[in-house]
């Protein structure tokens, strides 16, 4: 068989370009791929070079599957089950690499595919990479070759995939935010059954990349909740809110019994809002088209209930045991099958249980939620801002040149006038003249950060307000935030209507 591509010294920018010291990472670079269909490593997607890097870090056997033509990546664990076919076979398509097995195994390519879910087949887990164009390409995790000391070794491996899945969420992050930015100022602009689908697609992404970060953090114990003390009402509000364009496109009728006050609880109010969506939807996608679903919240003493109950396809007996597994999707139509996984971890970590039962095939199903009452209710009146008529200025600082344009627009779609800068350096030059009210910057800038940047600005005055935009969501990034003075420590994909009450919300600096 005939390499793909030939190997010669390995190129600086090529070292630049595609990060990693393993073995597998040092032949990519030293490959010969101008002649390919992939083009040199310097004009490869961001996302491919993320996927890659991350795949050669992990310990357990990984394949990347790249573009249209599947063309085939690999780490040192695949080395030895390739055998003779390595190197060879790095960068030929993935039908050439498994022959009359691909059979098999079309199949499932072709609903990770269409469908954005992960799929098990013939032992191997196929898991969706998203890039600019939808589904670009696919990872492929191989089952590893039993040893003895396999059971020592599980836990690290587990680590390594569950690090894979968090990288891979946050590197999808900038070019989601992009996306998900020019869709909104869009939708500003009007409506279109075209505009509604792509925003129901930008959206679902959104929530893909989400789910691979929670349940990461989850199995990882890093997993962190930020908890205020809420009336239950409001969660399942905000969680019919999420629901409401899946309760419209399916005709469903939800029936909501919820005492609106007398129900406070110290919790996580987005993350329990989103583990109620999560058994919403569960529940929608399971039921004949205009089914009706009842959420009923019921208050025993320090103790609340909240119960999900649909009449659709119910769960079998064997089903049962399994349907909080991770990627377990016997009962889904889509996704990673990731939702009742995260939500019993977020339910746990409130010092809740989550429970389903179903008397079988067809007989509809009950999710049940128990959580403790706070002891008494001190929720204050929530500050709504309000708009200024006088143009307030926005310095944006963001090296990432899509999201940059897309976010520059969006802001001045919304009244604001906004100057652009794309590293650390530029802003403080910028913001000598500009004279900003609000900061908006990426906290991973080039030359300096910008925790760093933002301490510089606040040296010339302290009527600046910092808020950061960034894909770095790690509980210690979000206290840096903090501790910096940030008023607010956003995570990509944004939603403008909140970025948009979050800067109203923050009074001018004093001009003369």
């Amino acid at each position: 068989m005939k390499a793909w591509c030939g190997v010669r010294g390995m190129q600086a920018t090529s070292q630049r370009a595609l990060a990693g010291n393993s073995l597998a990472a040092e032949l990519v670079r030293a490959s010969t791929w101008s002649t390919h269909s992939l083009g040199p490593i310097e004009s490869w997607p961001a996302t491919l070079r993320a996927a890659l890097t991350a795949c050669f870090a992990a310990r357990s056997p990984m394949q990347v599957w790249w573009g249209e033509q599947l063309v085939v990546f690999y780490n040192d664990a695949c080395i030895a089950g390739l055998a003779e076919r390595h190197p060879s076979v790095l960068g030929r398509h993935a039908p050439e690499l498994f022959g009359e097995r691909w059979s098999t195994i079309r199949d499932a390519v072709e609903r990770v595919r269409a469908d954005a879910i992960e799929v098990e087949v013939d032992g191997l887990h196929l898991v969706p990479i998203f890039g600019d164009h939808g589904v670009d390409g696919i990872l492929c995790a191989l089952p590893e070759e039993p040893e003895p000391e396999d059971a020592l070794e599980a836990p690290s491996d587990r680590r390594a995939k569950h690090d894979f899945l968090s990288l891979i969420g946050h590197e999808l992050r900038n070019p989601l935010s992009a996306l998900s930015t020019t869709m909104q100022v869009f939708e500003l602009r009007g409506s279109s059954p075209e505009l509604a689908l792509m925003s129901r697609s930008v959206r679902h992404l959104s929530r893909l990349v989400d789910d691979l970060l929670d349940i990461s953090r989850i199995a990882r114990g890093k997993l962190v909740l930020h908890r205020t003390r809420i009336e239950l009402a409001a969660i399942l509000d905000r969680a019919m809110e999420i629901v409401t364009p899946l309760v419209d496109d399916r005709g469903t009728k939800v029936f909501v019994r919820v005492a609106r006050t007398g129900i406070p609880i110290d919790a996580d109010g987005e993350r329990l809002a989103r583990t109620f969506a999560a058994i919403l939807t569960n529940a929608i996608e399971h039921s004949d088209r205009g089914a009706p679903i009842v959420v009923e919240a019921i208050a025993e003493g320090q103790k609340v209930r909240v119960v999900v109950k649909d009449e659709g396809a119910g769960i079998a007996p064997d089903q049962l045991a399994h349907v909080f597994e991770a990627f377990h999707t016997d009962r889904m139509t889509g996704g990673l099958g990731l939702g009742l996984a995260i939500s019993r971890g977020i339910v746990e970590l409130h010092g809740g249980t989550i429970t389903i039962r179903s008397a079988g095939a067809g007989t509809g199903s009950e999710c049940v939620v128990e959580l403790t009452r706070a002891e008494k209710a001190d929720l204050g009146t929530p500050r709504i801002p309000v708009a200024t008529t006088v143009r307030k200025r926005v310095l944006l600082v963001e090296d990432n040149d899509d999201t940059a344009r897309a976010l520059k627009n969006a802001l001045e779609q919304l009244g604001y006038k906004v100057a652009l800068a794309h590293d650390g350096p530029v802003a403080l030059n910028v913001a000598r003249t500009f004279e900003p009210d609000v900061v908006l910057l990426d906290i991973g800038l080039p030359v300096m950060d910008g925790w760093e940047l933002a301490r510089r600005l606040r040296e010339r005055t302290s009527e600046l307000h910092f808020v950061a935009v960034t894909a770095r969501d790690q509980e210690s990034d979000k206290q840096t935030s903090v501790a910096a003075g940030f008023a607010e420590h956003l995570i990509k994909p944004i939603d403008l209507g909140r970025l948009q009450n979050l800067v109203e919300g923050l009074p001018m600096r004093t001009r003369t």
